[in-house]
């Protein structure tokens, strides 16, 4: 059985305002969280790059160091700590389709207007849900999810 380590706040980010927060959001968003599996870590130059594009001032209350020291220890608790509890592509693939044929009686294909799927709902030996689609740029996503805690009970007793 994995254990599961708790992850506990650091003292040096738990204080931080709300517009330390919003500022890690937006460069974040902005510059990108990950490129060919890598945590990026977003340096001085970058941030202040960002913060050009989305038009806000460069002198801002938060420090740009704090911002940089963020990301670093971001990257580094993700790539150390963290990604030891994460699955490969593969690993996630291949439990998905063992979860998908011991616990799925069938598959509905759904497809979009230019009739190009975009969604699959299965249904489970007991019930599936399907989230509401959102609007992403134009285009309605559909995820199914199946009924995890049916499944853990199922599973539990193997």
């Amino acid at each position: 059985m994995m254990r599961i380590k708790i992850l506990i706040a650091d003292d040096a980010w738990r204080n931080q305002s709300q517009v330390f927060w919003n500022y890690v959001r937006v460069i974040s968003e902005n510059l990108g969280y990950s490129r060919s599996g890598k945590v990026l870590r977003h340096g001085e130059k970058d941030i202040r790059r960002a913060l050009i594009n989305l038009n806000l001032s460069t002198d801002i209350n938060v420090t740009i160091g704090q911002l940089v020291q963020y990301f670093h220890f971001r990257a580094d608790l993700i790539e150390t700590t963290i990604a030891t509890y994460l699955q490969t592509p593969n690993e996630a693939r291949t439990l998905f389709e063992e979860v998908v044929a011991r616990y799925t009686t069938s598959v509905t294909s759904r497809f979009n207007q230019n009739g190009h799927e975009n969604a699959r709902v299965y249904r489970s030996l007991f019930s599936c849900w399907e989230n509401p689609s959102t609007s992403t740029g134009g285009r309605s996503e559909r995820t199914c999810y199946l009924a995890w805690s049916s499944l853990l009970t199922e599973t539990s007793h193997v």
